[in-house]
Formats: structure tokens, C-alpha cells, sequence
């Protein structure tokens, strides 16, 4: 009980606020606790989901760098006929320019032979197919898609 005081305009707002104060309640456990499961049921289904657009975006940065180092191979040739692209410099002369997790892994690519692979090293820590090839006659072969 709150003793008895004058009540004048000044103290009647701050009495008012600690009444209203008393009577305010706040969320249950059970309630905190229900909003913390829907929100573990929410991320359970997100996170799997972002994985895979995640390797799946890994891969196809693989298959349009194996494009873009065959374009480079074939500029590095037509600039040098005798030549054999072999390093990652030498598709940098073409014109190649990398995406970050890519890898040169080999090459021996001539006007009439030879292929070059590249790696990426996201889809490889995972056990994936990280490799994608592209022949003298323009075929390529390209990572496979990731598992779900």
C-alpha cells in the first residue's frame, strides 16, 4: 500500500506511472520459448537451402571460368601459333582474369592437342566433382552439379 501523500499535479503523474508500472506483465516462458522454436524450425530449412545456391554458385563460377580461360587460350595462340598454353600466365596474356576459388590445375593446349583444368577449391573441400575441362576443339567438360 503507498502511504498517504498530497497529491498535487507534479506527484499525481509520477503516481499514476507506478501504478501502471505494477500492473504491466511481461512474456511468458512458454511464449519466449515457442517464438525460440519457430525461429530453429525457420533456420533448419534456410541454412540447407543457402548451401546448395551456394555450391550450386561455385560451380557455375567453374564452368564460365573454363569458358573464359578457352577464349583466353585461343587469343594466347593466335598471338603465338607455336606456342603450348600451359601455366595460368600464359591464359593471363589471353585475357584470362580468375575468380577467386579457382585454380589452374594443368594444361598442355595447342592449336591442334590438349586440353587445360581448372579446380575449384570450394567444391573440392566438400568432395564434389571441382574440376572442369576444355579441349583443343572447344569441348568442354564441366563440374557436375552439387548434391543436394
Amino acid at each position: 500500500m503507498i502511504p498517504y501523500m498530497d497529491i498535487n499535479t507534479e506527484n499525481r503523474s509520477v503516481y499514476r506511472l507506478l501504478k501502471r508500472a505494477r500492473g504491466v506483465e511481461g512474456f511468458t516462458l512458454v511464449e519466449l520459448l515457442i517464438v525460440l522454436a519457430i525461429i530453429a524450425i525457420l533456420a533448419a530449412i534456410a541454412i540447407p537451402v543457402f548451401s546448395r545456391y551456394q555450391l550450386r554458385s561455385y560451380k557455375t563460377a567453374l564452368d564460365m571460368d573454363i569458358k573464359n580461360a578457352y577464349s583466353a587460350a585461343q587469343a594466347y595462340i593466335t598471338d603465338n601459333p607455336s606456342a603450348t598454353v600451359s601455366s595460368l600466365s600464359m591464359l593471363q596474356t589471353g585475357g584470362y582474369r580468375r575468380t577467386a576459388n579457382v585454380a589452374f590445375g594443368n594444361g598442355s593446349l595447342t592449336l591442334s592437342a590438349g586440353n587445360v583444368e581448372l579446380y575449384s577449391s570450394m567444391l573440392n573441400s566438400d568432395g564434389l566433382d571441382n574440376n572442369a575441362v576444355v579441349f583443343y576443339n572447344g569441348r568442354m567438360v564441366f563440374a557436375n552439379n552439387p548434391a543436394p
